[in-house]
Parts: structure tokens; sequence; C-alpha cells
């Protein structure tokens, strides 16, 4: 293993494989931020519908469903900018 100490990064990585940095990070969490509130909001009549029956969880379910998507989204986006970085050294 070896210990790259970087302003950008502090990561543990082995030789010759990619350390997401911090900024990589922080623009993965946004960017799924703003994809979850959009596909959030496209679906939300139908996520209206579906959990008006819960009453005062309602909005509960809303919120988890907004979390799941922003964790989702931003984990996804995490894993295709690794792939696409290791994809292109591996090309190069």
């Amino acid at each position: 293993m070896v210990t790259k100490h970087t302003p950008e990064s502090l990561c543990e990585c082995s030789a010759g494989s990619v350390c997401v940095g911090r900024i990589q990070h922080y623009t993965c969490a946004i960017s799924g931020l703003v994809a979850a509130v959009v596909v959030v909001s496209l679906v939300a009549p139908l996520l209206f519908a579906v959990t008006q029956p819960l009453h005062f969880l309602s909005s509960t379910v809303v919120v988890f469903v907004l979390l799941l998507s922003w964790l989702l989204l931003a984990i996804a986006l995490e894993l295709l900018w690794v792939w696409r970085v290791d994809g292109f050294r591996d090309a190069g």
C-alpha cells in the first residue's frame, strides 16, 4: 500500500490505482443532490399519491425517498468518475 498525501486528497491506495480526492467527493455529492431533486420532483405527483394513505408518515416517506435517491445517485456518480479515470489510464 502506498499512502499519498496531497493537498486535494488524503487517501490510501495501492500503487497504480486511482485515489478520489475531496473535490471529486464534493462534486459527486452536489451533482447527486441536484439529480435527486430533479428526479423526485418529476415523480412527485405519483409519490404524493402513493404516500397519501399514510397520513402523518407521508412526509417522512417523501424525505426518505429523496435521501435514498441522493445517496444512490452520488455513489453511482462517484463510481462512474473512478471508472472513467481508470479507463482513461488503462487506455493511455
